[in-house]
């Protein structure tokens, strides 16, 4: 991988300094990981053994693309946490009497320098989140959201998921999650642009509730809380193209709360109560950056019509890409001030690089239960959706297939309602 080298746009950020600054080249670890494996280990006369762990392809083509979108040379960061995953040094020795001079090579004590590649990964993702929040782009961005506030109309959406209410007596996987969020909308005669906040909690634990601890198989997923928070803008024009950009901040968790949420709800409605929160994931804090970008649209009649999307998560909890296409048939809307009354279904194929949510947490440690996920997840909605202002509802069925490697449909997949709530004076 070529990395160039820093630009004016690099001056001032302290990390992209640090990397840059650092001795060992940053273009490339293989030179080094060659030059390392001609040494020998003190007098052990043992090779020092090297692997050179780069993170995942999908993660790198994220690093990659969200860098040079951002303004900066997130390439240089990418690199070093790859090199820095790579210099991590085994001297394999044969007796004890070896171990002590080996682990004081030089080549041990340069090594351990570096900077651990999770370390320089948070560092690349804090960049990437913070390079929109130039001075310029914060005052523009608050310039159009004032505006907006001040004289676009207001939309509240309230958005509820849950398994139970399709009447599952398992009550397991992604069991409940809910949101509300507050947009301000700006029209005219070609778009609709509007900014918003939101707010929600996202609720995941094993197959079954009831399950205690020492019952959950290891295939099971683990239980889990996302608590966050976040700001977005969306945009809706006349010919059908839509997208949606945001950024989450929030917590994984005890911290997040389910526990708590799950437990209380539970005994409101005399449901069965948990069993096995004990055993979740620890806490993390997380930022994730979002979009979801339909770019055009087929209509083959006029009261059909098509539009296939792309979109993408990039952050410490999750992280994947995906297309997707949603039809619907009926009385269209164009843009969401308009009425409308139709039926919708949307196919979704997703490929996973991250989920915090089976993994744990990608900076935490010695979480209780973890599962390796599905690189493949499916997941097919089929609802419909009523608006006249000021009032809006729809109403779907999620069908999400198994994202635990190892874990069939035939036990993995789930289903499970969704409504969406909403109110535009």
């Amino acid at each position: 991988m070529r990395v160039t080298g820093m630009g004016a746009d690099q001056i001032g950020n302290p990390i992209l300094h640090l990397v840059h600054g650092n001795s060992f080249s940053t273009g490339s670890c293989h030179g080094f990981l060659a030059h390392a494996r001609r040494q020998r280990c003190g007098p052990c006369n043992d090779s020092i053994f090297m692997t050179c762990k780069i993170i995942d392809q999908p993660m790198r083509n994220l690093f990659l693309t969200l860098g040079a979108r951002a303004g900066i040379n997130c390439a240089i960061l990418l690199a070093r946490s790859g090199c820095a995953a790579a210099l991590r040094t085994t001297c394999s020795t044969r007796t004890a009497a070896c171990r002590a001079p080996c682990s004081a090579s030089s080549y041990v004590r340069q090594i351990a320098q570096f900077i651990p590649a999770r370390a320089l990964i948070a560092a690349c993702l804090i960049s990437v989140a913070a390079a929109p929040a130039s001075a310029n782009a914060v005052a523009d961005w608050y310039d159009d959201f004032q505006t907006a506030r001040a004289q676009g109309r207001p939309s509240t959406h309230v958005n509820i998921d849950n398994d139970t209410l399709l009447l599952n007596q398992r009550d397991g996987f992604y069991t409940s999650g809910g949101r509300i969020a507050r947009e301000y909308w700006l029209h005219d005669a070609t778009q609709s642009t509007g900014f918003g906040w939101r707010i929600g909690q996202e609720l995941y634990t094993a197959s079954d509730i009831k399950l205690p601890p020492e019952s959950i198989s290891p295939l099971d997923r683990p239980y889990a809380g996302w608590l966050f928070g976040g700001l977005y803008k969306e945009t809706y024009r006349a010919d059908g193209y839509h997208d949606k950009v945001g950024v989450d901040i929030g917590c994984l968790g005890p911290c997040a709360g389910g526990e708590w949420t799950q437990r209380n709800l539970h005994r409101l409605l005399h449901q069965p109560l948990p069993q096995a929160w004990s055993q979740q994931v620890r806490n993390e804090l997380g930022i994730v950056l979002y979009a979801d970008v339909a770019p055009i649209r087929w209509a083959p009649h006029a009261a059909i019509d098509i539009a296939p999307s792309y979109h993408g998560r990039f952050g410490n909890i999750f992280t994947d890409a995906g297309v997707a296409v949603k039809i619907r048939a009926g009385r269209l809307n164009m843009r969401p001030d308009q009425s409308t009354l139709h039926g919708f279904m949307r196919l979704d194929a997703s490929v996973v690089g991250y989920n915090a949510t089976l993994q744990g947490g990608y900076f935490s440690r010695n979480d209780p239960h973890t599962v390796k996920p599905k690189r493949w997840v499916g997941e097919a909605e089929l609802g419909v959706l009523w608006s006249r202002k000021p009032w809006g509802f729809s109403a779907s069925v999620v069908r999400r297939s198994s994202e635990v490697d190892g874990l069939s449909n035939a036990f993995g997949a789930q289903s499970y309602a969704r409504f969406v709530f909403s109110y535009s004076p």
